[in-house]
């Protein structure tokens, strides 16, 4: 089975998380979900992470290996070793070996009473989580296989009658039904069904509608839409949505749009993959959302989306995506963006009396040694632009881009 050694890296001081899975794009949703929603079972990184800002951290595979689970382990220790993660100089909470940098309090016999329970009762997850005083994201990782491994590869190998033994016993022993009759009546009790929930999490996404508009759509108060929207309340809901696929989510913003007949504000254009791992890149070199909306095709009038992208709120998954690709593809998408856009016969805002081109071409002067008249003279540039081109005050992605092709005709 093919394993992985990654890193959640703070970029500020080089403190590190390493931990291993067999799911590597589950386990990076995993951790900055738990994360942004100020539950993750790290409290030394969640408090980190609070401190910092997502911004300053970055998720990192060390390694890719085909081996067996008891092997991961071995070489999670060496790395948490080697960087020395655990102690004072990084996130991790033990030298490794366990489950994914926490120490477990679960034994192998609340283990086989989880999964018992897990197999014979649907919705039990918070009941678990209450009587065993963990996480739900503890019972959910349980349930998957991707903690106490073992203890679910022996409970697996039980017989159907021996794990029914074990939920029976179990159910006794704690008063189940009577728990889950209790927490099913907080159930019953809540104003949205899940469908609601997940119309509510699209139009926040997608549309940008303010709390009180939302709040009037489904009949609530704007504070329950906030509690919705922060992950505070209706958090079962709020994961299964942050879990589908983007165009999951998409559809039942577009189906909640037609059924309320919304007008829309910040979705006038629907992106694809290729469209949005090519913002992404300009992002990256600093473009602003204008500059891109400006030297794409067809220009884009509404730039709500790009500036949501930019702040990473939307196309969550291609994002993803977008961070675990290698700066050899990142560096063909831009090649392939410049071809395909004209991108330095452009200019970066409408306003701009030169191109991208002529930004080029004034770098490539002073390169030479050109004094900044004499540069003037030459390309017909105020010579006020280009004490600001060579001072780098103005232009700064144009910039960032001639340095980025340098360095690439340099490879």
């Amino acid at each position: 089975m093919i394993q992985y050694i990654y890193s959640i890296q703070n970029k500020l001081d080089n403190k590190r998380y390493i931990g291993y899975t067999n799911n590597i794009r589950r386990r990076k949703t995993r951790h900055f979900y738990d994360l942004r929603t100020n539950k993750h079972d790290n409290n030394k990184l969640q408090r980190a992470f609070n401190k910092y800002g997502e911004k300053n951290f970055v998720f990192e595979v060390l390694v890719e290996l085909d081996c067996t689970p008891q092997e991961i382990l071995e070489l999670e220790k060496e790395y948490i070793k080697k960087f020395k993660s655990f102690g004072e100089h990084g996130y991790n909470l033990n030298e490794g070996g366990e489950h994914h940098g926490f120490i477990s309090k679960l034994d192998i016999n609340d283990v086989h009473n989880i999964l018992s329970v897990l197999k014979f009762n649907k919705r039990a997850g918070q009941v678990l989580a209450e009587i065993f005083e963990v996480s739900k994201t503890t019972i959910s990782r349980i349930k998957r296989g991707d903690s106490h491994q073992e203890y679910k590869e022996s409970f697996d190998k039980l017989s159907l009658d021996k794990q029914k033994e074990v939920y029976n016993c179990f159910c006794i022993q704690f008063n189940l039904e009577y728990k889950l009759l209790e927490n099913n009546k907080i159930q019953s009790i809540r104003k949205l069904s899940k469908s609601e929930v997940f119309k509510v999490l699209a139009l926040n996404e997608y549309n940008g509608r303010k709390m009180k508009q939302i709040s009037e759509i489904f009949g609530v108060s704007p504070p329950v839409i906030r509690g919705i929207i922060s992950g505070e309340c209706y958090k079962d809901y709020s994961h299964e949505y942050y879990n589908l696929e983007e165009e999951e989510r998409i559809k039942i913003y577009l189906n909640v749009k037609e059924e309320y007949d919304l007008q829309e504000r910040n979705f006038n254009k629907k992106f694809n993959e290729e469209q949005i791992l090519e913002f992404l890149v300009l992002l990256d070199l600093g473009f602003t959302p204008k500059q891109i909306a400006n030297v794409v095709e067809p220009k884009i009038e509404n730039i709500g989306t790009l500036q949501r992208l930019q702040k990473k709120i939307i196309y969550k998954y291609t994002i993803e995506k977008y961070e675990l690709l290698s700066s050899k593809e990142t560096d063909n998408i831009l090649l392939n963006i410049i071809e395909k856009y004209g991108l330095l016969n452009k200019r970066l805002l409408f306003r701009n009396k030169f191109t991208i081109g002529n930004i080029f071409s004034v770098l490539e002067l002073l390169k030479k040694g050109l004094s900044k008249n004499e540069i003037s003279k030459k390309l017909g540039i105020s010579s006020s632009t280009i004490q600001g081109i060579k001072k780098q005050r103005t232009n700064k992605s144009a910039i960032n881009l001639y340095e980025k092709l340098n360095n690439l005709k340099g490879e």
